[in-house]
């Protein structure tokens, strides 16, 4: 049974001319098949969650790594202001980063209003690297305010999470970072990206997708929040005894911002794991999508 717990909070608690496609694989020999065609992948074993919390400026980024050898199968953020209204404070990035060996860390960035040094916490969902890992991006795309930037993964293969970026003007908010599905699937296999930039016509935005071989057992669903409150959101929650792997947030309108999407564990909701996700927005109803990817 999937379970929504609704939470407010007076603290925000809660996070593209041409581009280029890049793909990043990690470098463990467990993302090639000896005949390229498994049978039965692995599940997804030795999940962790990493997180990191500092006090930042706007638009300072924060990153925290995976430990190990684990790689990011997915990510998220927070942004924490004293009171939240319309479009004073916004999640600007959220998204899998890399060093010289591939994809292992997750960074976040966020802006305020009143320039004032604010809470950001960042979050990782780490694994062993899944058979077929790899990360496809899209990168400085141009959309229109409201437009969306997808990024597929290759045939065949399925998404466990992503994330994304905008760029643009000190006004700048991400609207929405999710999972998505293709015309003709039944699982996601994009990730999709949105934003607005206040009295700018557009922006560019980033996106990325974390795909892999498909795997038993994982599910990917949505919940749609609705509150006349200046936030909404809350948990979206996995069945029990299932583990969060992904998630994402979609605001219904152009300009809604996205204060938070980040996975929330058991032991935090009290109940099972979910994604945590805070919006705000300026139409009198508040609506956003809440996305959650168990397995």
């Amino acid at each position: 049974m999937r379970v929504l717990t609704r939470l407010k909070s007076v603290l925000c608690a809660l996070a593209v001319v041409a581009g280029t496609l890049t793909v990043a694989t990690g470098s463990g020999t467990s993302a090639a098949w000896a005949d390229g065609t498994p049978t039965e992948p692995p599940a997804i074993t030795g999940i962790e969650v990493v997180k990191r919390t500092a006090t930042v400026q706007d638009f300072q980024e924060l990153t925290v790594a995976c430990p190990r050898a684990l790689v990011p199968i997915s990510g998220g953020g927070e942004a924490k202001v004293d009171v939240a209204f319309y479009d004073n404070v916004s999640l600007t990035q959220s998204e899998p980063t890399r060093d010289s060996w591939g994809p292992k860390s997750w960074t976040v960035s966020a802006r305020t209003d009143d320039s004032a040094p604010f809470t950001l916490t960042v979050y990782a969902v780490c694994a062993p690297e899944p058979w077929g890992y790899e990360v496809v991006s899209q990168y400085y795309r141009n959309i229109a305010n409201g437009g969306t930037l997808t990024v597929a993964c290759p045939e065949g293969k399925t998404l466990l999470g992503g994330g994304g970026r905008v760029r643009g003007t000190d006004r700048r908010s991400m609207g929405k970072s999710y999972p998505a599905t293709a015309a003709g699937n039944s699982v996601p296999n994009q990730w999709a990206v949105s934003g607005y930039d206040h009295g700018q016509s557009g922006l560019e935005a980033d996106a990325h997708a974390v795909c892999v071989y498909p795997l038993s057992g994982v599910t990917t669903t949505r919940y749609t929040a609705t509150t006349s409150d200046y936030i909404t959101g809350g948990v979206h929650m996995c069945a029990p005894g299932k583990r969060v792997i992904g998630g994402g947030a979609a605001g219904a309108y152009t300009e809604d911002s996205l204060v938070a999407s980040r996975p929330a564990l058991a032991a935090e909701t009290g109940k099972s794991d979910g994604w945590w996700v805070q919006a705000i927005g300026l139409r009198p109803e508040r609506t956003v999508d809440l996305y959650v990817t168990c397995i």
